[in-house]
């Protein structure tokens, strides 16, 4: 499971297919890190998640997965049980910079509301 984020001013790059290796390009792309503050928010507030994401090329944020080149060590489906308890999540950069964008606030009852309506897997 992919988890992305933007913080505006990013063209949709549509899709874009995941890396295969050949025998010109064996290795899949190193991208640079930022650190952002994780907040779920709803009746409770949760304590702040910090991790690492990969600044994409055409700007898009993506969630470093755990493994050999991430330093984080909760997996995107951990994240799953606060998004489907907690109606929002706010995400600002850890250690803003002069420039960095604010933060953002997803409500996510819309769309826990869609996965009610239909399933996203079926047995």
């Amino acid at each position: 499971m992919l988890w992305s984020v933007s913080f505006g001013g990013v063209p949709d790059p549509g899709f874009v297919p995941p890396f295969r290796r050949t025998q010109d390009n064996l290795f899949p792309p190193q991208y640079p890190s930022v650190t952002l503050k994780m907040t779920f928010e709803g009746y409770i507030k949760s304590k702040p998640f910090t991790g690492s994401w990969s600044v994409l090329p055409w700007g898009e944020l993506r969630y470093r997965n755990p493994g050999t080149l991430s330093p984080n060590m909760d997996s995107t489906p951990y994240f799953l049980t606060f998004l489907s308890s907690l109606p929002g999540l706010r995400i600002v950069h850890a250690k803003p910079a002069q420039g960095d964008p604010g933060e953002i606030f997803f409500p996510t009852q819309p769309l826990l509301d869609e996965l009610k309506k239909t399933p996203v897997c079926s047995p």
